[in-house]
């Protein structure tokens, strides 16, 4: 893997209401967050992130990659709506912050880290997706404690730190 320079901060973003958020600094152990509950709790989340900067440097960049993601067929409407919500938080509080950011579909960034697709034709359930790509994350930080809701988070400042173009 290609050597990241000290000062960057990678953030990962899975949108969800089950979902998560991930920084990667190098040489630190990953900070891992639940997905907060309010926009207030957003924006104190993502602000938090920001010290993850070093103080002592002004070239210390952060970028983010938040999932670009959209309702399902038979997902019900108000699911839908509060998804949508909730993406629409993230990415202001994300542009509050002056937190330069990418949408990326979840294809290509598990396509990027050689994960296969959910099974639809085996029946794969969700759950045991996500398992999978808790198992992945684990095995790319194993001294990181991680949940089915923070791995995907992870998973995607992996993509945005080692595979993105930004």
């Amino acid at each position: 893997m290609p050597k990241i320079p000290a000062k960057r901060v990678f953030i990962g973003v899975d949108p969800g209401q089950a979902g998560g958020i991930a920084a990667l600094v190098r040489d630190r152990s990953p900070t891992l967050l639940l997905m907060p509950d309010t926009p207030k709790d957003i924006l104190e989340a993502l602000s938090s992130l920001i010290p993850l900067r070093n103080p002592l440097s002004l070239t210390t960049s952060i970028r983010a990659a938040i999932e670009d993601v959209h309702s399902m067929p038979k997902q019900g409407v108000a699911s839908s709506f509060k998804f949508g919500v909730n993406k629409g938080l993230l990415i202001m509080a994300l542009t509050a912050c002056k937190i330069p950011f990418i949408a990326v579909s979840p294809q290509r960034w598990q396509r990027a880290l050689s994960i296969r697709p959910r099974g639809r034709k085996n029946n794969e359930s969700k759950n045991s997706f996500k398992k999978r790509l808790r198992q992945k994350a684990q095995e790319l930080y194993p001294q990181a404690k991680i949940s089915l809701k923070t791995a995907d988070a992870l998973l995607i400042a992996h993509y945005l730190k080692y595979h993105a173009r930004f």
